[in-house]
């Protein structure tokens, strides 16, 4: 787990999972937040689960102190970067890259879970879906 630094805050992560355009709330949904430990590899910083209304428990993130992002060209993101894999059976899994957590912010993620068929007619294509938050993925 990343301990906050001295000069860092909190922000707040909030997941949220669906299906159906957002008209069908999934609970037990399981959500691993992973952040980068500090020497450039990441760790599992904690576990979430969808309740019934298809949103997990509030995540405090620690995340520098939002005076960063008034300082142009400052040596430190005014943000924390999180990766996010969700999961739950008879769905595809997804992973939701660089998602910005900003100290005394409520971030968002929703997860738009994509079924399975439940015939052996079709098989689902290998690997995860990937979600790039921030837009840089575009030349993955």
């Amino acid at each position: 787990m990343v301990p906050p630094e001295e000069d860092s805050a909190v922000g707040t992560l909030i997941i949220s999972a669906g299906t159906g355009g957002r008209a069908y709330p999934l609970p037990g949904v399981r959500a691993e937040i992973f952040i980068d430990n500090g020497t450039g590899t990441e760790e599992l910083y904690a576990v979430r689960e969808t309740g019934e209304s298809g949103i997990a428990p509030p995540l405090a993130v620690p995340a520098p102190d939002a005076s960063l992002s008034e300082t142009p060209g400052a040596a430190v993101l005014p943000y924390t970067v999180v990766r996010i894999r969700a999961y739950l059976q008879g769905y595809a899994p997804q992973e939701a890259l660089r998602v910005p957590v900003f100290a005394g912010i409520r971030s968002l993620q929703y997860f738009e879970m994509i079924p399975l068929p439940s015939s052996g007619q079709y098989e689902a294509p290998p690997g995860i879906f990937t979600i790039v938050a921030d837009g840089e993925g575009a030349n993955l």
